[in-house]
């Protein structure tokens, strides 16, 4: 069923292995917010 749209994406990104969906990124801000969680 998702055959085709599995091929495009390994063509698309050239490999066969892993191809991560979201790769969190934090900035500064959200840096303070979880030591400010921590230190409450």
């Amino acid at each position: 069923m998702y055959s085709d749209l599995i091929t495009f994406i390994r063509d698309w990104y050239q490999t066969k292995g892993i191809i991560p969906l979201h790769e969190p990124r934090f900035r500064e801000i959200d840096r303070n917010y979880v030591l400010d969680a921590i230190d409450s």
